[in-house]
């Protein structure tokens, strides 16, 4: 069975904003620049969009595995700063275990990731990969 038992993009998006390292993580118009993978990023890089898998729950736990992916994009220029800001990301899930809304979690297996390259914009991304376990 596949669903989407948690919305994850809001308990992700408040843990990021909440840290210290994002504080400032904003555009000109003042808007935090983590991005759904459905919406319209800013244009001012660097940004983030989440993008996620279809998830399992399981039956018998009522456990989510969701898999989100954070594509950390910017200039080709910026890549260090990109890399950075991946690494930093997965440290903020993989050091606690609590999102900021309260809600318990557990990072399964390792974070993956991947760089590639917008043939359209010409930028750079590099991207996170992070499995959650999340009680339903």
């Amino acid at each position: 069975m596949y669903a989407v038992s948690v919305d994850m993009f809001p308990k992700l998006f408040g843990t990021l904003k909440a840290h210290p390292t994002f504080a400032s993580f904003n555009d000109s118009k003042g808007r935090f620049k983590v991005f759904d993978g459905d919406e319209s990023p800013t244009a001012q890089t660097p940004f983030i969009t989440v993008d996620f898998l279809p998830v399992n729950v399981h039956r018998l736990t009522e456990w989510s595995e969701p898999e989100a992916m954070f594509h950390v994009t910017g200039e080709g220029t910026d890549a260090s700063e990109l890399w950075r800001l991946a690494r930093e990301v997965r440290d903020i899930f993989c050091d606690s275990n609590i999102f900021s809304d309260g809600t318990h979690y557990e990072v399964l297996g390792p974070a993956l990731f991947s760089q590639s390259r917008n043939p359209i914009t010409e930028h750079k991304v590099v991207t996170v990969s992070l499995h959650f376990g999340v009680l339903s």
